[in-house]
C-alpha cells in the first residue's frame, strides 16, 4: 500500500494542476503574458510560445488571452515551416533504439531511407518503397502545448521529428525520430513516457 501512495498522489496532482491551473486569474496571467514578451526578445521561441499558450488559457475570452493566442498561432506557424524546410532531402538510417540503448545500422547490408518533401514522407528499404506518409502535423497534444514537432501517421501512431547536432555530424545533418503515443480509435491519445521507439538518420541529399 505504502507503495502505491505516491502514485495515487501523483494521479490526484495531475487531476487537480489540469482542472485547476486554467481557472481566470488575471494576475497570474498578465505576469504570465509577460514573460513570455521577455522570452521573445531573447529569441526563445519554444518556452515563448508555452508561456503565450499557458497565458491564452488562464484566460480565453480575455483580451490579453485572445492577444497571447494569436502571438502563439504566429510563432507556431513560423517553426512549422522552419521544421519541414529543415528536414526536406534524403536521409539514411543509421542507429535505432530507445533511452535503454542504440544499435548501429549497417547499411551495406540493409539500406533504409527516408525521403522527405513538403507534402510527404517517403520510407525506403534497399530501394523499394515500403510506405508513404502524408505530412499532417498533430493536433492534440497530451497534458501540454500544441506541437510544432510531431507528425501523425495513417495507422494513428505519432512521430517526433527534429534535427540534432551530434559530435560527429553537425549543422543539421542528423535527423531524430522518436515514436510519442498512439491515437486509439476513440481519438483519445496515448502517451509513450519510457522505452520510446527512436531512431537516427543523417542526410544523403
Amino acid at each position: 500500500m505504502k507503495k502505491l501512495l505516491p502514485i495515487i498522489f501523483l494521479f490526484f496532482s495531475l487531476n487537480f494542476w489540469a482542472q485547476e491551473s486554467w481557472k481566470p486569474n488575471p494576475e497570474v496571467q498578465k505576469k504570465t503574458f509577460d514573460k513570455a514578451l521577455n522570452l521573445l526578445e531573447k529569441l526563445d521561441n519554444k518556452e515563448t510560445m508555452r508561456h503565450f499558450y499557458y497565458a491564452y488559457k488562464m484566460g480565453i475570452d480575455t483580451e490579453l488571452g485572445k492577444l497571447a493566442l494569436t502571438k502563439f498561432d504566429s510563432i507556431l506557424a513560423i517553426e512549422k515551416t522552419k521544421l519541414l524546410k529543415g528536414i526536406q532531402g534524403t536521409w539514411i538510417l543509421k542507429e535505432v533504439g530507445s533511452n535503454w540503448g542504440f544499435d548501429k545500422i549497417n547499411s551495406d547490408s540493409e539500406e533504409k531511407k527516408l525521403v522527405i518533401n513538403q507534402d510527404s514522407i517517403s520510407f525506403y528499404e534497399n530501394g523499394k518503397l515500403i510506405k508513404k506518409e502524408e505530412i499532417k502535423f498533430t493536433e492534440t497534444t497530451y497534458f501540454g502545448v500544441p506541437s510544432y514537432t510531431t507528425f501523425d501517421y495513417s495507422d494513428g501512431q505519432i512521430w517526433n521529428y527534429e534535427l540534432k547536432d551530434r559530435k560527429h555530424n553537425e549543422n543539421g545533418n542528423v535527423l531524430h525520430l522518436k515514436n510519442e503515443g498512439y491515437f486509439r480509435e476513440n481519438g483519445i491519445r496515448t502517451e509513450i513516457s519510457c522505452g520510446n521507439t527512436e531512431m537516427y538518420y543523417e542526410r544523403i541529399k
